[in-house]
């Protein structure tokens, strides 16, 4: 007798922990289709922070440079990352003479940071190996269509900008940003 009331007791306790753990779930994946959602509507309206960790461990972008009129942000492939850092290479060495526009990067994984580390470059402009979730998943979903996201200087999402599957020059490329 007592062991059947331990079970109904028990059974009572789970069924009233498996309610609050709905409760709690639901509330969660609620805040994550709000985030999808948002994120889904247009890319660089998920961009609200540059903010991460460098390809060599240092903290980067706490907040967006004060001087920053425009800033592009790209994704980085691993499979393709000397081809993508080459270049913005190319495009950031047309803006050393403009200190209000800045281009970060964003690894796509492991293997991008690896790359990078490797060749050991000075580069003039940030690659972000690990940023803030949603930041990361717009750039990477817009470099999924081929695109960077020029962001103003408060971060507020200008357009998107054609990169990869375009045949236009670093220069054709500067242009654009600064349109």
């Amino acid at each position: 007798m007592k062991e059947v009331i331990a079970r109904v007791v028990l059974i009572g306790v789970l069924c009233v922990s498996g309610m609050s753990l709905r409760d709690q779930l639901s509330a969660a994946m609620s805040r994550v289709g709000v985030e999808r959602a948002r994120v889904g509507i247009s890319d660089r309206l998920g961009v609200t922070s540059i903010s991460g960790i460098d390809v060599w461990g240092q903290q980067a972008y706490k907040k967006p440079p004060a001087d920053a009129t425009r800033i592009l942000v790209c994704g980085v492939r691993g499979a393709t990352a000397r081809q993508d850092i080459t270049r913005l290479t190319s495009v950031s060495a047309l803006f050393s003479e403009r200190p209000d526009v800045h281009l970060v990067g964003y690894c796509d994984g492991r293997a991008c940071a690896q790359a990078v580390r490797q060749d050991r470059l000075p580069l003039p402009f940030t690659v972000l190996a690990h940023g803030e979730v949603i930041p990361s998943q717009a750039v990477l979903s817009a470099d999924a269509k081929g695109n960077c996201i020029l962001l103003d200087g408060k971060l507020a999402g200008l357009r998107t900008v054609a990169w990869r599957a375009s045949v236009k020059t670093a220069a054709e490329l500067a242009k654009e940003i600064l349109e």
